[in-house]
């Protein structure tokens, strides 16, 4: 009777550990889907990031310093190439960067919290501004390759429309306004 018992016990514990070794052999959930997932900050914030093959990080959305949500995606090697989200300020805007280096375009509310798209060459230097004015009114900047305006059109301090040219070192070449 005590073998009897022993081999059962014995085949219990061996379909255990099969089932236990199948079991840990599968490393992912599958396909899992849900009608909402919620994500709490433990105190570091919380997120939610995705891995490619080579484990660098290609996407992450979640709560940053000073508590704002962002979106971050990266390229197959790990180099950010945007950024959707708020500012130090909470002000919002979405950032393009050239890959493994520097912000290649900005549309958003800057720190002065108007309004802006800015645009920068290969080189990192700005190129175009189209935005608004801390007076509150709009304008266009362009520049050339070294970052050097040589275009404004806008509206001057009276509210009225002027233009302005200048040449490859900045100095002011030609102008026109709206006033007669």
């Amino acid at each position: 009777m005590k073998q009897y018992l022993i081999g059962f016990i014995t085949a219990v514990c061996l379909t255990a550990s099969t089932f236990l070794f199948i079991g840990a052999q599968r490393t992912t959930l599958g396909d899992i889907v849900v009608n909402s997932i919620v994500v709490r900050d433990n105190g570091r914030g919380g997120y939610i990031a995705t891995y490619n093959e080579q484990g660098k990080e290609t996407s992450y959305l979640g709560t940053g310093k000073n508590g704002v949500g962002f979106l971050r995606t990266s390229d197959a090697y790990g180099n950010q190439a945007t950024y959707l989200g708020s500012g130090e300020e909470g002000n919002g805007f979405l950032s393009t960067f050239k890959a493994g280096s520097f912000e290649s375009a900005f549309f958003g509310t800057g720190e002065d919290g108007v309004g802006k798209l800015r645009t920068f060459n290969s080189n990192g230097r700005q190129t175009v501004y189209l935005g608004t004015s801390s007076g509150g009114s709009g304008f266009l900047e362009t520049a050339n390759v070294v970052g050097i305006r040589t275009g404004y059109f806008g509206t001057d301090s009276d509210r009225d429309g002027i233009a302005g040219l200048f040449d490859r070192y900045g100095d002011h070449s030609w102008n026109a306004s709206s006033r007669n």
